[in-house]
């Protein structure tokens, strides 16, 4: 497991700034002059300013052997949709579509196979090449609101598999350990 989790965070953040201007129509449906806003981690506090809101962050990781010689680590994320609506008869509207869109955008297949941003592998013959987001799907979709009335959330899970290849001289046995007494 040899994948920065944060590089894939930011491949996310990258990915929904290529989509910017679909999910800035919808948010101006509902509130005009309104971006939506993408932060890699969680935030203590968020400015009312910059909602809508939607926070990027990584909750864990678990790898499991591919092949012989091939892990396919599977990264999980929490990504949490946060969003103030005064107009109280179409905020749960407004949360239920902006995070459907997000969700079709991040498990489109023209989007699940990316290259990780500043990222890199080996491939088998020991050559250094991009990484790939190889697999992704959203689950758990779950909805909040405030008691104010206004503030609404929406949370869900997005894993995303790598597959991470080890060249075949790294499987060449005791050459660690032969090297390492020879010197």
């Amino acid at each position: 497991m040899y994948t920065n989790p944060y590089n894939i965070a930011k491949t996310i953040v990258n990915l929904l700034d290529a989509y910017s201007e679909d999910l800035n129509h919808i948010i101006a449906r509902y509130q005009s002059r309104r971006k939506l806003t993408v932060l890699t981690g969680m935030r203590k506090v968020v400015p009312v300013s910059s909602y809508p809101v939607l926070e990027i962050e990584v909750t864990d990781a678990n790898d499991e052997w591919a092949t012989t010689h091939g892990q396919r680590p599977t990264y999980n994320f929490k990504l949490t949709l946060t969003l103030k609506c005064e107009k109280e008869e179409v905020g749960l509207e407004y949360i239920c579509t902006l995070t459907t869109e997000l969700v079709r955008i991040l498990t489109s297949p023209q989007n699940i196979q990316l290259p990780v941003e500043g990222q890199q592998r080996f491939s088998p013959d020991g050559v250094i090449v991009p990484s790939y987001i190889m697999d992704g799907l959203v689950d758990n979709v779950s909805y909040a609101l405030s008691r104010d009335g206004t503030t609404r959330r929406a949370e869900f899970s997005l894993w995303t598999k790598i597959h991470e290849p080890y060249p075949d001289v790294f499987f060449t046995k005791g050459s660690i350990l032969e090297s390492s007494s020879s010197a």
